[in-house]
């Protein structure tokens, strides 16, 4: 049985109920590092024996990485997952071992998307996250080559003062939206200053997509440094021909990401073993 800790609410039944449930539970998983404000909950769960689970899925890491507190010292008593090997290799670091574990949806398999005419670059973007996200990168893109129209997704532009006529803002999509402008892209572009594993990233290698990323990652074209040039570079070289299915990316994405691997990883951490 799954029960979801939660005590937003400060009433004496919420209360009643996080502590009633905190004490029958065996395990608590907690997605995302511990900061020093939960600390002293998480310290009474080892105290009396429970197993807990702490997964790193990104900024997480990357604060822990620059400041160590006393919540981040707990996690050396949890068991710790990462989202990726990036992740693991950070959490390494700061001297906190850890299993590399994705976290992914179970239905998590794909075909190939038939390549679309000609290209056409997706990027995820935030609104008010431009810069995390390189916004500044992209638009240099968009200038460099007037030609091919970039979408921009989980942003209205509101933010743009200076548009650039071949960037489209799509704002937030629904999943049939995401996927017809899958169908309609070739490349996709992510850049952002720290990364775990994405989402987005997966599902474009899923759908058989070009990705350039920023980091090694298999069937993606990482460019040899973040500079606008080496970037450039690797997008002259993608566009001087036409698009096509990147096939090798949708059978790995859908081999390493099955559902009986990620069960054969939970068990290797030990944490399907009560």
């Amino acid at each position: 049985e799954i029960v979801t800790l939660q005590n937003n609410k400060s009433t004496l039944f919420n209360s009643l109920d996080f502590i009633f449930k905190f004490f029958r539970c065996k395990m608590i998983y907690r997605i995302g590092g511990i900061n020093i404000k939960e600390s002293f909950f998480f310290k009474n769960a080892i105290l009396l024996g429970k197993k807990v689970v702490i997964h790193w899925i990104g900024t997480d890491v990357l604060i822990a990485s620059k400041k160590y507190s006393e919540g981040h010292k707990i996690n050396e008593r949890c068991i710790n997952l990462a989202g990726s090997e990036l992740l693991q290799k950070e959490l390494n670091q700061i001297g906190i071992k850890s299993f590399v574990i994705p976290i992914v949806p179970t239905d998590f398999s794909f075909s190939a998307l038939n390549a679309p005419d000609k290209h056409a670059i997706l990027s995820y973007v935030p609104k008010n996250r431009e810069a995390f996200y390189n916004m500044p990168l992209i638009k240099t893109l968009a200038n460099r080559f007037p030609d091919v129209m970039f979408h921009i997704v989980s942003n209205d532009g509101e933010n743009d003062l200076q548009p650039v006529s071949n960037i489209k803002y799509h704002g937030n999509l629904n999943s049939d939206e995401m996927y017809s402008l899958y169908k309609e892209c070739s490349i996709l572009f992510r850049f952002p200053e720290h990364d775990g594993l994405s989402m987005m990233l997966l599902e474009a290698l899923g759908y058989g997509k070009t990705v350039v990323y920023c980091y090694d990652f298999p069937y993606v074209q990482t460019p040899k440094s973040r500079t606008e040039e080496d970037v450039i570079k690797t997008f002259e070289n993608i566009l001087k021909t036409p698009p096509t299915a990147n096939k090798l990316a949708v059978d790995y994405i859908n081999s390493e990401f099955s559902m009986d691997k990620q069960i054969q990883r939970y068990k290797n951490a030990g944490i399907l073993n009560f």
